[in-house]
This record gives C-alpha cells, structure tokens and sequence, in this order.
C-alpha cells in the first residue's frame, strides 16, 4: 500500500503509478534528498489516474506536494481532472475552503493551494459554476490571448457590482460585455487610459503631492486614512480638475464622508464576494449586508453628481477628463459628467491600499528608502516635483517589490473562458470562470529568492537581465505585476493611479524620513489585505 510507503530519492520529482486500485499524488521532494510519505490523491478522479501515470505527469514551479499534471505536449487531460479539494455532495469544497482560510482571509487559501496543488487548481463551492485558479502567468496569457474583440471582465463577474448595476435604471456600460461595452470602452480610453494621456494630468498632481505631503504629520498616527484622502484628492485633481482638500481639517464634511463612504463601498463587496452563504443566496434574496452596500453606493453617486455638477462651469480650471470626455464628441456634458460621477467612488480604495503598503514598506526598511530617497533628491530637486521622464530605477523598484511582497488583493482578474481551451495542460470548457492568482507565485522560495525580505534591487536591470535565460525568468512575467489588469478590461484609470502614486510617494520621499511609531499586529481581508491598526508614523523632515 503506498500509503505508508517511503522513497528516499535525490531529484526534484517522482512519479508513481495507479497503485492498490487508488490513484496516488505526484509528490515534490526536496532537491537536497529526504524522504516523504505518499498521499492519496483527493483531486484527481481514479478514471483517468493511470492515464495520468502513463504521461508521467509533472508540474514546473515552486510549492510542497504537489498535484499532478500533463507533461508539455501531451493530450490535454479532461476538466474533471484537474486537481483541488475534496468536494462533498451540496457543500462541495467549502469545509476545506474554509479550513484553509486563516482569519477569513482568503489569500492564505490560495497560497495552501498553490502550494499543494501546483498551477492550476479546481474549485467548486456552493451557489456557483466550479471555479478555476490559474497561478502561472504563461497560462494566463493564454486565456488574455484567446478573449477575441470582447473579452469579459472582473467588474461583470463581481456579482455585487453586477447585481447593482442591473437594478439602475441606466445601467453602466462599462459593466457590460460585448459590442457595446467594446464601443463604450474606446470612447472612454483616449482621454485617461494611454500612458501619454495619463501623463498629461501630472501639472494637476503635483501641486495636489506637495499639499498633501505637507499635511502628512497631520495623519502620521493613522497611515491608512492617510492614503485614503490623498488617494481621493489626487484622483479629483485630474479627473474633475481640482482637489476637494479632504485632506484638510476645514473640509466639507460631505467630500470626506464619500470618500469614507468609497471605502466601506469596497469593504461591503468583499465581505459579500468571499462569503460562499451570500453567493449562494445572491438570487433569491437581498441580505442585510448586500443592501448595506446598495445604500452606500447610491450616496457616493448622490453626492458624485453634485461635485461633478460643481465643476463643470468652473472656468478656472484647465485641463481635467471631464473636459477631455466633454470636448471629445462623443459625448455630451451630461454624458460625461455622468461617466465621471461613475468613476470617482472606484477609483480610491485601491490606489490608497496600494500606496498605503509601499509607504509602509519604506518606512520598515530604512536602507531601501534612504536609497530611494536619495535617488529622488538628486533627480527631481529642488522641487521635488515628479516628472514622465525621470530616471528613477531604484524607487520604480520599491514599488515593484511592494506590489509582489505586500499585495492589495488575493487575486488578479476574473475571466470566462470565450471557448475550449487548454490551460495547465488540461480541457477547460468554454464558459468556465477562471481566476488568475500571480501573489502566490511570488512568494514561492524556488522562483523568488528570499521572497519574505523587501529587496527592491531584485527588480533593478542588472538582476533582470542575469535571470533571462533561467527557471526564475519566470519571476518578471509581466503579468505577475499588473495589480491593475491586464489587456482591454485593464481598469480605466490604471496608468493615471500608477502615476498619483509615484507623485505622492515621490514627494514624501523629498520632504520626510519616514520611521515606524507603532507597528500593525495583523493583516486583514475584506476586499482588500490592508494592515490593521493602521500603523503610525514619525516623521523627520530632511534636511
């Protein structure tokens, strides 16, 4: 019986055939030798064990114990093959969904799955179609690869999002799929999505940068708030054309309590996303959390329209996307003020978590940030001002680096699959949701070097260029780092959030050293994996 059989061996790999009538799972030893008991294989199904045998399945990549899965070149093994949890009649895999999540969280099961499974994982729980993780950004690619003109997209697949936007009388078309989603899309892309056009908006974040900088001691015992009032002050910079000054102590309560209101939005959406009891109800009912977050998101656009509706005559300003989409043609000022009204509640949570962990990171690694603030002095003094054409390898790293060591979110993008396709060396049918999943990834020991240490030299050119070639090229795919998306459902406003933060930290870096006061004691998930508490800051100016 190989259950109780041990193998002392000293390659990466073995295999083992169908054995004692139950299929046995591909084990990963350690390169150095050892020994590891066999496990019976709970994901793939004992039709197609021996077939599996016979291609002596393999997986690349990192993680323990892993699943099996088809040699490059062979006949694609069936869907149900594809490994992952146990499933149980009605429940499916939820009690070993559940048993993987630590604290809720659900990143900590993906990586347990990643790590035991390998590259492709199943996974079915209640109230939804099964489920497939992609955690190999070469497989992703494949599917971004085979989308067509109208490739489906993560707000359309978010159900919370989904199920609002169809209660609306007009419904947002971004939201939508198809020919009118494409047309809609390509109305709205010149003006903010293109590298130049995002670019363009830097004169008005700059000067948002420096106030809100200045204004940073103000806030250094609570870091989170922080960046959720400058991330809402530089997006309101560009898009409508000038800061709300939330930041502020004399700001209107009203633009303080939607950008608040913005957060909750996206804390309401994750606790229903990740619940598998509110998937499960999603149709047949309106739980007391879901109309929580229908209440939250029609005060956002409330008081969106009136700050939009305040802006639109100003003559003062000079450039803004509600000008670029009202002088456009394609639409009228009503049209893109309503397009704007749309945008601003999603545009704040994301960016503030993401500029919350870099600064976090900065602050927790003195050496990194000292080099980076160096760096910045010497390129954008005396100003301090952040330019498109500056040269700044090293602080474009630390951002890199906290995006693979501290990321925003368990997941990259939802998709469905426009056709039959094989991923992972397996049959996934048309229709089927994937989820690609690049952080485990990047947390793996046999890809990233040190993964669990800040290292922002690790993504400086010399570095890339000595793993071109190697197993770890890998490690610089470019989906692992498109926190954003990726492709024609990229986020509208990723490259001009790409850019709010690198203005703002770019500025902080100039003016303050940055230690950390009080540290946080957890990470936590509801959305998005934010530290709690908040962690407080001292700040020093430079001098």
């Amino acid at each position: 019986d190989l259950r109780s059989r041990r193998i002392d061996v000293r390659s990466r790999w073995i295999d083992v055939a169908c054995c004692a009538r139950r299929p046995v799972r591909i084990a990963r030893i350690s390169a150095m030798g050892g020994t590891m008991p066999l496990q019976p294989c709970s994901a793939a199904s004992r039709e197609f064990a021996s077939e599996a045998a016979q291609q002596c399945p393999f997986t690349g990549g990192g993680g323990n114990d892993r699943a099996a899965s088809p040699v490059e070149g062979s006949s694609p093994l069936p869907f149900d093959a594809i490994p992952g949890p146990k499933r149980w009649p009605v429940v499916k895999a939820l009690p070993d969904f559940y048993g993987r999540m630590d604290d809720k969280k659900v990143h900590t099961a993906a990586h347990a799955y990643y790590k035991e499974f390998g590259p492709i994982v199943r996974v079915d729980l209640p109230g939804q179609e099964p489920d497939v993780w992609l955690f190999d950004p070469r497989e992703m690619l494949k599917l971004f690869r085979a989308e067509g003109p109208y490739p489906d997209g993560p707000v359309r697949l978010t159900w919370p999002v989904a199920k609002y936007n169809s209660r609306l009388p007009e419904p947002n078309k971004l939201v939508g799929v198809g020919e009118e989603w494409k047309e809609h899309r390509s109305k709205l892309n010149p003006g903010i999505f293109h590298v130049k056009s995002a670019q363009e908006f830097l004169p008005n974040l700059t000067p948002t940068a420096a106030e809100l900088s200045a204004h940073f001691p103000e806030h250094a015992g609570d870091l989170a708030t922080f960046c959720r009032l400058s991330s809402f002050d530089l997006f309101c910079a560009g898009v409508i054309g000038k800061s709300l000054r939330v930041i502020s102590k004399d700001a209107d309560p009203r633009d303080v309590a939607f950008a608040d209101a913005a957060a909750l939005s996206f804390n309401l959406m994750g606790d229903l996303l990740f619940s598998p009891l509110e998937t499960a109800l999603k149709d047949r009912v309106d739980t007391k959390t879901y109309k929580a977050f229908e209440r939250s998101m029609a005060a956002q656009v409330e008081r969106a329209e009136q700050i939009v509706a305040d802006c639109r005559d100003d003559a003062s300003i000079q450039h803004s996307y509600l000008k670029v989409l009202s002088e456009s043609g394609a639409f009228n000022e009503a049209a893109a003020a309503k397009e704007v009204v749309n945008l601003l509640g999603a545009a704040v949570d994301t960016t503030a978590t993401t500029l919350l962990w870099l600064l976090y990171d900065l602050a927790r690694n003195p050496e990194a940030q000292a080099a980076a603030a160096a760096e910045v002095r010497a390129e954008l003094s005396p100003s301090g001002e952040f330019r498109a054409d500056a040269k700044l390898p090293y602080f474009k790293a630390c951002y890199r680096e906290s995006l693979r060591l501290s990321p925003i979110g368990n997941t990259g993008t939802f998709r469905t699959t426009p056709a039959d396709l094989v991923l992972g060396g397996f049959h996934v049918p048309a229709g089927t949701r994937v989820t690609t999943i690049g952080a485990a990834m990047m947390m793996d020991p046999t890809i990233v070097e040190e993964p669990h240490k800040f290292k922002p030299e690790r993504w400086l050119p010399a570095a890339v260029a000595e793993r071109k070639g190697t197993d770890r090229e890998i490690h610089d795919h470019k989906l692992l780092g498109a926190n954003f998306g990726f492709g024609p459902r990229m986020c509208l406003g990723a490259r001009f959030a790409k850019n709010e933060i690198y203005a703002l930290t770019a500025r902080i870096l100039h003016d303050w050293d940055m230690s950390v006061k009080v540290p946080h004691d957890k990470v936590v998930m509801r959305l998005l994996l934010a530290p709690q508490p908040p962690p407080q800051f001292k700040l020093t100016p430079r001098p």
